[in-house]
């Protein structure tokens, strides 16, 4: 089941990230548990729940812009469409017309897969962006009108 992310969530959304990061040492940003509350609150996120058990989430920020700040799925059910589902979702609530941005670490190939096929366009990078060194590829959207 998808539905919007509360509070009472921040967690197992934690926990996620964290199984995430133990997994791949490329990802960019260190989140904490309150840099997640905070993300939540803002009311642009999603998860998508299995028996009550957050299993992917998205965390967005809408400005002139939206953007996707972080995607997790757990091992579980990845390779299953899930967070496709879920970002189809997210699309969903987004205006006609509004432009949507996500960076990604160069050396996260999954990831910039992921958002290719579901519409991204690359439109630039970003030199020695993360942490580690890397870069980040950044990616666009375009909500389209619905008619």
């Amino acid at each position: 089941m998808i539905r919007e992310l509360g509070v009472d969530h921040c967690n197992e959304a934690f926990e996620l990230w964290n199984l995430e990061r133990s997994v791949n040492s490329f990802v960019g940003e260190s989140w904490s548990l309150n840099s997640i509350k905070k993300m939540v609150s803002l009311g642009d996120s999603l998860g998508y729940f299995i028996e009550e058990r957050l299993q992917a989430f998205i965390l967005g920020r809408r400005g002139t812009v939206w953007e996707v700040e972080l995607l997790v799925t757990s091992p579980t059910v990845r390779r299953q469409g899930v967070m496709r589902r879920l970002f189809e979702a997210w699309k969903e609530g987004l205006p006609p017309g509004m432009e949507v941005w996500v960076e990604v670490h160069v050396r996260n190939i999954a990831g910039c897969g992921f958002y290719e096929s579901i519409g991204f366009v690359r439109v630039g990078k970003r030199n020695s962006y993360y942490k580690d060194g890397g870069d980040a590829l950044l990616y666009s959207f375009f909500a389209l009108d619905a008619e």
